[in-house]
C-alpha cells in the first residue's frame, strides 16, 4: 500500500512530526514525503537521515506564486492513502483536493498545532498598522488566519483524523497519538553525555536543558530570568539551549551572558547526548489558546532518557507528569525558580521521577505504540 505524507515545510520543525510516522511506517508501506523545500534543505536536525524518501517542491512564499507549491504538491501525490500533516496550504489542501477528484482515495488529517489560533496569539494587534497587516496583506500568504481558519473547517471532510494532543482531540476528534521517540534509540543506558560535557565546558555543573526552536510562547525570556537568579547563589546552575536557529530574531535578542550556552541546530542523532548530559529538562509553555493545543516531541524524549521535566500546566502535561515531572503555573517565575532549585539539590528525586518517566514512556508514548495505533486508524478507513 502506498502512503502520502504531505507536510508543510520539509525545511522547517513541522517536519519532526511527519519524520517518525514516515520512518516506522515504511516498515510495512510505501511511504513518501511531500512538501517545500527550501535553499538550505531538509530540516537541519534530520538531513542526515536518507533513508525517508521523499519529493520536493521549490518553496514559494507570495501570492500568486505559492499556489504553485499547492499544484505541484497536488500532482506529485499519488498514493493509496494520503496522511496530510497540518491544516494549511501545502498539505491538507492539496491532500483534500485530491480526495474530492477522486473519492476513492482515503484521507487522515494529521493536527499538532491550533494553526490560526498560533496566528491570532502571535501577530494580531489592536495597533492600526499592525491591524491593517493582519487583515490586508496577510490575506496574500499562506500563513493568514483567514486561509488556516478556512481549510480548518475542512476537517470533517477527512476519512479519519489524527491528533497530537487531547485539546486538538476535543476539538477535531480522532484518535490521539502523541509525537514519541523511538525509545530503543533514546535510552539511557546508551549514552553518557561526557561528549556534551567535555564540549561545552560543562564538567560539574547542573545542566538545566531547553530543546528545540526558542520562541516567546515557549518561556524562553522567564527561564533564562530564573537561571539567572538561582546562579546568585548556585553558580553550578548552567542553563543550555539547543535548536536555536541563529538567523531568527527573537533568538538574535536572547542574552547571551555567564551561565547560558545558546547551541544552534545539531543533528537530532545527538539529542540523547544532550539529554544524557543535562540534570534538569525545562519545558515552560505559555499559557495561550495555541499552547494549550501543544505538545511538543522534546516532552516524549526527555521522559524516554529517564530526565526530571519541569513544565506548565497546558495542553496534557498534568496527565502525563502525574508521578514523574514537576508541572507550574503558567508565567510563575518564582515557581519555576523554585522546582529547579528543588531538583538541583535532590538527586534522588531526579533519579526517582526520572526511573518512572522512562517506564511511562515506553509503556505509552513510544514508536511502537505510535505505529499501532497509526496502522489501527489507517485499517479503519480501508
Amino acid at each position: 500500500m502506498r502512503i502520502a505524507m504531505p507536510c508543510e515545510n520539509l525545511s522547517l520543525n513541522s517536519y519532526l512530526r511527519v519524520y517518525p510516522f514516515a520512518k516506522f511506517m515504511a516498515e510495512k508501506y510505501d511511504v513518501t514525503a511531500l512538501g517545500p523545500i527550501e535553499k538550505k534543505g531538509i530540516y537541519p536536525p534530520l538531513r542526515n537521515d536518507h533513508s525517508i524518501k521523499y519529493k520536493a517542491t521549490t518553496s514559494r512564499k507570495i501570492f500568486p506564486f505559492y499556489l504553485k507549491n499547492t499544484a505541484e504538491i497536488y500532482k506529485n501525490i499519488d498514493a493509496d492513502i494520503i496522511h496530510a500533516f497540518k491544516t494549511t496550504a501545502y498539505s491538507f489542501l492539496p491532500a483534500l483536493l485530491k480526495k474530492i477528484k477522486n473519492k476513492k482515495q482515503k484521507l487522515v488529517v494529521d493536527i499538532d498545532d491550533w494553526e490560526s489560533q498560533y496566528v491570532l496569539d502571535n501577530f494580531f494587534s489592536w495597533n492600526p498598522i499592525d491591524l491593517a497587516k493582519f487583515t490586508l496583506v496577510d490575506m496574500y500568504v499562506p500563513e493568514s488566519y483567514f486561509i488556516k481558519k478556512i481549510i480548518e473547517s475542512q476537517v470533517k471532510k477527512a476519512d479519519a483524523v489524527i491528533t497530537s494532543s487531547r485539546t486538538l482531540q476535543r476539538m477535531f476528534g480522532g484518535t490521539w497519538i502523541p509525537t514519541g521517540p523511538n525509545t530503543n534509540y533514546f535510552d539511557p543506558e546508551k549514552f553518557s553525555g561526557k561528549k556534551i560535557r567535555d564540549e561545552f565546558g560543562l564538567k560539574d555543573k547542573t545542566v538545566v536543558l531547553f530543546m528545540g526552536t526558542p520562541k516567546k510562547h515557549k518561556g524562553v525570556d522567564e527561564l533564562i530570568t530564573a537561571v539567572n537568579e538561582l546562579r546568585k547563589k548556585n553558580e553550578a546552575i548552567h542553563l543550555l539551549i539547543v535548536g536555536a536557529d541563529k538567523e531568527n530574531s527573537y533568538v538574535q535578542t536572547l542574552r547571551k551572558e555567564e551561565g547560558i550556552t545558546i547551541e544552534g541546530y545539531r543533528d537530532h542523532k545527538e539529542m540523547p547526548e544532550f539529554l544524557a548530559a543535562s540534570d534538569i529538562v525545562c519545558i515552560p509553555q505559555k499559557n495561550t489558546k495555541s499552547a494549550n493545543a501543544q505538545l511538543p516531541i522534546k516532552t516524549f524524549e526527555s521522559m524516554a532518557m529517564a530526565k526530571p521535566v519541569i513544565t506548565t500546566d497546558t495542553t496534557d502535561m498534568k496527565e502525563i507528569f502525574t508521578n514523574c515531572g514537576t508541572v507550574i503555573a503558567p508565567d510563575a517565575l518564582d515557581e519555576l525558580a523554585q522546582a529547579i532549585q528543588r531538583y538541583a539539590e535532590d538527586k534522588d528525586l531526579r533519579r526517582e521521577h526520572g526511573k518512572i518517566a522512562r517506564e511511562e514512556c515506553v509503556k505509552k508514548y513510544s514508536w511502537k505504540i505510535m505505529k499501532q495505533k497509526t496502522e489501527e486508524v489507517y485499517e479503519s478507513i480501508k
